[in-house]
């Protein structure tokens, strides 16, 4: 994910849409060897860049966060690191937020997990299946 400045787009990769997958995130430091921090959600976008997803709780930037994610196609998970962006209120949501995770040194088999992803869900099959679904 990218910020824009002066109007101009500054993204490295074309974001696509994601249908119903989960994610899970994880802080680091005490939190998360105690079991604690972990934070499920939805994926709304993904790219080899980052991740935009909608959880249930605020999250403060700059954090690292491990992020796992599970699709109905590919059951071995991705899984990155990244750190939160930014974090705001879901519009579309009354308690929900949505927040912007950078990746951080995305390994080369996961980014090509994100490629095949990105195939899979510009598919036509994929696309008349979400057509029919919010028709």
């Amino acid at each position: 994910m990218a910020e824009s400045e002066g109007g101009a787009e500054r993204r490295r990769y074309e974001r696509f849409y994601v249908d119903e997958a989960p994610v899970e995130l994880r802080r680091g430091g005490l939190i998360s060897l105690l079991g604690l921090g972990r934070i499920r959600g939805g994926v709304v976008n993904l790219s080899e860049g980052g991740i935009r997803v909608a959880v249930p709780s605020r999250l403060p930037s700059r954090k690292t966060v491990r992020c796992q994610l599970r699709t109905e196609r590919f059951q071995d998970p991705l899984e990155a690191v990244g750190e939160v962006l930014w974090c705001e209120r879901d519009l579309m949501s009354e308690k929900g937020f949505l927040v912007g995770i950078l990746f951080r040194d995305l390994e080369p088999r996961h980014a090509r997990k994100i490629m095949a992803m990105r195939e899979w869900y510009a598919s036509p099959e994929v696309k008349a299946r979400m057509a029919a679904r919010y028709a």
